[in-house]
């Protein structure tokens, strides 16, 4: 029986093998993150800050984002919130075209403004097409030589004997158009007036690059519609604390008041005890 298992659990294992490394090379780590820092009045106020101000990354790859801050903060690209950040947790983002900025924003009473980090995305090398094989010239037609110029005729040739009875009959000249001499190596086209010349094409030019990178300096991915970048781990849902954060600030003042009020009243009675 347990050998049977076992066997059932190792032919499941092989059949989801190919599953996971597919889902783990969909897409690629660049190596790079991220760490956002806290700052601010302990309590009260607080802030995000990077330790950089830009990262360069090729396409289709993911940047860790890493929160210590101290408190849970939302995850911001391009000025709309993803989700939020867990204090102490890494966001794992995919970048498919750019620049995105990215900043977070930590979970307090007062948040200070946070600086942002310029992520600028290298569009994937791309391998240009072979050109196009060229089509060999035409070759010339071959010259046409000029007709031969007719041999001249005898006297006799052209005048005929009168016959008895009948009327003398015209000389008779044989006449030939002339014909210009043309150069040896030109072609009939050339040689015959009105005729269109024969056009040797010449190699053909390859066709752009549909995949290449636009004249704008853009990227390709620039075309496709879609997000710009998206988080893919260890991000969760916002959670709505304005009315919680108000609330928090007006205790807060109140506990500051009342305990000033104290020791003003504590303050008061030693002195009047000592006079």
């Amino acid at each position: 029986m347990r050998s049977r298992i076992a066997r059932m659990s190792l032919t499941v294992l092989v059949a989801a093998l190919p599953l996971l490394t597919g889902a783990a090379s969909a897409t690629e780590e660049s190596g790079e993150e991220v760490v956002f820092s806290g700052g601010g009045l302990i309590g009260l106020a607080c802030g995000a800050k990077p330790n950089v101000g830009a990262v360069s990354l090729p396409a289709e790859s993911t940047l860790r984002v890493v929160n210590q801050t101290g408190y849970r903060a939302k995850l911001i690209l391009d000025g709309v919130t993803q989700g939020e950040v867990g204090k102490g947790d890494a966001a794992k983002v995919l970048f498919h075209r750019g620049p995105v900025t990215v900043a977070l924003k930590p979970n307090c009473v007062l948040t200070e403004e946070s600086a942002s980090v310029r992520v600028t995305v290298r569009p994937p090398v791309r391998v240009a097409p072979p050109p196009a094989a060229s089509k060999p010239a035409e070759e010339p037609a071959p010259a046409v030589a000029p007709p031969a110029a007719p041999e001249p005729r005898s006297p006799d040739a052209t005048t005929s004997r009168p016959t008895p009875g009948g009327a003398r009959s015209t000389p008779a000249t044989a006449v030939s158009s002339p014909v210009p001499d043309v150069p040896a190596g030109t072609t009939e086209s050339a040689r015959v007036p009105g005729a269109t010349p024969s056009v040797v094409p010449s190699d053909q030019s390859p066709l752009p690059d549909p995949l290449a990178a636009p004249l704008g300096g853009g990227t390709p991915g620039d075309a496709v519609d879609g997000v710009a970048a998206e988080p893919v781990a260890a991000v969760v849902p916002v959670e709505e604390t304005g009315p919680v954060g108000l609330l928090a600030l007006i205790a807060t003042i109140c506990v500051i008041g009342v305990s000033a009020g104290a020791i003003r009243a504590i303050i008061a009675q030693r002195a009047a005890r000592t006079a």
